[in-house]
């Protein structure tokens, strides 16, 4: 039979032909064949890697205003954070605006990316450009800081106070040698970090602090690190001066790791929006906590050993945990690291998935849920519906993805 192809109009601003064969040997890709592509691909205008968050950041060229509406995505393929080959379709969401420029990916390894674009022809069908292998554009790749250096330079700052009731300790001392003294311009970058994180862009409805009070004291519960308060304008972050005490005498690199990572998971809580109305405690608590953990690990906070050899006893817990009603009922609905590791995972799919996941709480104006939020950001994701139909779980995503993410994490080295 023959096979009608639909090739719309080669003089697109900013268009590059770039065709290249199976970068998977099969795995899933369709040969890229000259002269067959059903539409032109969209170029890369510029392409920049954020190595703290391990994110690459493809910037399109301008497509012509009268197409703009057909251009409906990017299939990308690369290899995933635990070094296994995805494809992927990162769509053009009319609820995330923020995306439309570029794509953001997950990976480690910039030179597995390559990308094809989607589009929408006159009769409403989709149709795919060839691929195109981004080693072979030749562009010159940046190493960015994304949130200080790109998307928030001017962010709105608070107005700094300091307060130590241990000066001249042995881990005071400790402390300021990781933060500074004073601290304000430790905490303002990783402020800056953080939002690059969570948010795209200063526009975005991160929370705007009037008052920041940076404690170092006793929390007095050995169960608690550190915690976030406040106090009318006043926002209060407290690093407990017995965790850091408890450092004292290892490694400053390691002491340093935890502190950052500590920092990172407090500092998210200032920055989360705080109208969430979350339909039960349980999705409350993996938005807020499990959400800090994202951050923390996003944010270098976790090192590899760590955030594996946890995930590993996450994934072994039972699907269903029934029995004791103060206990979430699924692990991905647990706080702190069994679904902030989840959350941070799902960025496989979408390198943008945390930004989303931030923003879903703004778009999902009532009973805000994990499972809602993620329907919302994959609602066109054609390889995680593949994947949930693959587990048997069509009609339940969060346990259908869980599964996925169960087989990568037990299937995942690491060496440090």
């Amino acid at each position: 039979m023959k096979k009608t192809f639909y090739i719309l109009a080669l003089a697109f601003l900013g268009f590059a032909s770039c065709n290249d064969g199976d970068p998977f040997n099969g795995q899933g890709m369709r040969p890229s064949l000259p002269g067959v592509s059903e539409a032109e691909i969209v170029g890369v205008q510029e392409a920049k890697y954020e190595p703290r968050f391990s994110e690459l950041y493809l910037y399109w060229k301008p497509v012509a205003e009268e197409l703009k509406a057909s251009f409906l995505g990017t299939e990308v393929t690369f290899v995933t954070h635990s070094g296994k080959p995805l494809t992927t379709n990162i769509m053009r969401d009319k609820n995330f605006p923020q995306g439309y420029e570029r794509i953001a990916v997950a990976t480690k390894d910039i030179s597995s990316v390559i990308y094809r674009s989607i589009w929408r022809n006159e009769k409403g069908e989709q149709i795919f450009s060839d691929y195109c292998k981004l080693k072979d554009l030749g562009l010159d790749i940046k190493n960015v800081n994304i949130g200080p250096d790109e998307t928030f330079t001017t962010m709105h700052m608070p107005e700094w106070k300091e307060t130590n009731e241990h000066v001249g300790t042995p881990a005071s001392d400790l402390y300021y040698q990781v933060v500074g003294n004073p601290p304000y311009s430790y905490y303002e970058e990783s402020l800056k970090i953080l939002c690059g994180a969570m948010w795209f862009n200063e526009n975005d409805p991160y929370r705007q602090l009037v008052e920041m009070d940076c404690w170092f004291k006793k929390t007095n519960d050995p169960g608690i690190v550190a915690y976030v308060t406040g106090s009318g304008n006043t926002t209060i972050i407290c690093i407990g001066q017995e965790a850091v005490e408890g450092l004292i005498g290892k490694p400053i690199s390691e002491a340093r790791a935890e502190i950052d990572g500590v920092c990172y998971h407090e500092l998210t809580h200032t920055m989360q929006v705080n109208n969430l109305n979350a339909a039960d405690e349980f999705n409350k608590q993996c938005f807020v906590e499990g959400g800090a953990d994202a951050s923390r690990l996003i944010c270098g906070g976790f090192s590899e050993a760590q955030r594996l050899a946890r995930a590993k006893i996450a994934v072994a817990k039972k699907e269903d945990q029934t029995e004791n009603p103060k206990q979430a009922p699924h692990p991905w609905l647990e706080a702190y690291d069994p679904s902030g590791f989840f959350i941070a995972w799902l960025r496989r799919y979408d390198g943008d998935f945390w930004r989303k996941f931030n923003y879903s709480s703004q778009l999902i104006t009532s009973g805000w849920t994990f499972e809602a939020a993620v329907k919302l950001i994959f609602a066109d994701n054609t390889t995680v519906a593949a994947d949930i139909a693959a587990e048997n779980c069509k009609n339940d995503i969060l346990r259908g993805l869980w599964r996925v993410y169960k087989k990568d994490v037990e299937s995942e080295t690491v060496s440090e």
